[in-house]
C-alpha cells in the first residue's frame, strides 16, 4: 500500500473526486421552491417556529461493497431524526397551548 491509498485501496484523490461530485449534485436549500410564492397568506407569527427543523444528513459509501451498510446507516439515522422531530413538535405544541391559556386568563 503506498501513501496515496487509504485502507480500502481507494486513492485519496479518487475519494475527493467522488465527494466533490456528490456535493455538486446537491441542490441548495432556499425558502421558496419553483412555482411557489414568496409572499404567503397572513399567519400567526408563532407558526414560524412551530415546525420541526429540517434535518439533513449525508452518508457516503467508500466502495460499492459498502453501499448496503451505508443504506442501513441512513435508515437508522432517519428513524432517530423522525423521533427527534416528533418530540420537538410535541414540546412546541405543549408550550404553545400553555401560552394560549395564559393569554386567555389575562383577557
Amino acid at each position: 500500500m503506498n501513501g496515496s491509498e487509504n485502507l480500502n485501496g481507494v486513492s485519496n484523490n479518487r475519494s475527493l473526486e467522488i465527494l466533490s461530485a456528490a456535493r455538486e449534485e446537491m441542490r441548495p436549500l432556499s425558502g421558496t421552491t419553483e412555482g411557489s410564492h414568496s409572499e404567503q397568506e397572513r399567519h400567526d407569527v408563532r407558526d414560524e417556529g412551530a415546525q420541526a427543523p429540517l434535518l439533513v444528513g449525508t452518508i457516503v459509501a467508500r466502495t460499492a461493497e459498502h453501499v448496503r451498510e451505508a443504506r442501513k446507516a441512513a435508515h437508522r439515522i432517519e428513524i432517530v431524526a423522525h423521533g427527534f422531530q416528533r418530540e420537538l413538535t410535541k414540546d412546541t405544541k405543549v408550550k404553545r397551548m400553555g401560552e394560549d391559556e395564559s393569554m386567555a386568563g389575562e383577557g
